[in-house]
């Protein structure tokens, strides 16, 4: 078992009363078994939130290791701390305030995702300070109401994408989007909004932009819903070896990566 331990709680003496293990063979093995398991669909391993608590680097070239031709990430500080730490793989970063530091994440080589007008312009600004075409995935709101362009907002981000896009500012090489309520297979929202993204690629297709990276399915789609595979899976919490569906089952082998140990203190009878 290659291992990271990851301590919670110590003394002065410096021993750990308390210590998170995290098994890397466990989340490359769910990684490995994942991608078996969707036919040869690109992998994003999902690891933001220090991969959900395994150690962000750590939990990253476990995955790597595992097949993942992809890295998800919320914050672009977490995609700059992969770069720092060696990563040159394909790499996501989702989450924006304006602000952002866009010119380095260029530098970088990190793909951005984008589905409001705001964020394209600064986009485009930080693309022209570094002197270079920023790669950007445009993220459609299906049904989620969470990030994402409402559908009644995707042919303006569209359209607006392909002219940064003809003006050599940017190439859009992704449309996603996000499941609701993918842990329920065959709830009726799954279908409904793999309608709805179907019909946001189909626009961004007309305008010219030919996406690459169409994905939809997080966690609950890559196990249970094959209709929303496209060209790539974007698992999160089941490459730590944790179950999205209530019931605890799950189509595929997951082996949990975390073991949390502590000294026992007292014991009664």
């Amino acid at each position: 078992m290659t291992a990271a331990a990851k301590t919670s709680a110590s003394g002065q003496d410096g021993r750990n009363r308390a210590e998170a293990v995290v098994d890397l063979d466990a989340i490359s093995g769910n990684v490995a078994r994942i991608r078996e398991h969707t036919v040869g669909r690109d992998v994003m391993a999902v690891v933001k939130a220090d991969g959900y608590g395994h150690g962000l680097v750590e939990s990253a070239r476990a995955a790597r290791a595992g097949g993942a031709t992809w890295l998800g990430v919320a914050l672009l500080d977490e995609a700059l701390q992969l770069r720092r730490a060696g990563d040159r793989g394909s790499l996501l970063s989702w989450l924006a305030v304006p602000g952002e530091a866009y010119t380095e994440a260029i530098d970088a080589d990190v793909e951005v995702s984008a589905y409001a007008d705001w964020q394209l312009a600064e986009i485009v600004g930080g693309a022209q300070r570094a002197g270079a075409r920023a790669r950007v995935q445009l993220k459609v709101d299906s049904g989620l109401g969470r990030g994402g362009a409402l559908p009644g907002d995707w042919q303006r981000l569209v359209d607006q994408a392909a002219a940064a896009q003809s003006a050599r500012h940017l190439d859009v090489t992704g449309v996603w989007s996000h499941l609701a309520r993918s842990d329920e297979p065959g709830h009726p929202s799954i279908a409904a909004q793999t309608a709805t993204f179907d019909a946001a690629v189909a626009h961004a297709n007309s305008a010219g932009l030919e996406p690459r990276h169409v994905h939809l399915a997080n966690s609950g789609g890559a196990l249970a819903s094959p209709d929303t595979w496209f060209t790539m899976v974007r698992p999160g919490i089941a490459i730590y070896g944790v179950t999205p569906f209530p019931d605890g089952a799950s189509p595929v082998e997951l082996i949990p990566a975390m073991t949390l140990r502590a000294t026992v203190a007292l014991a009664k009878r």
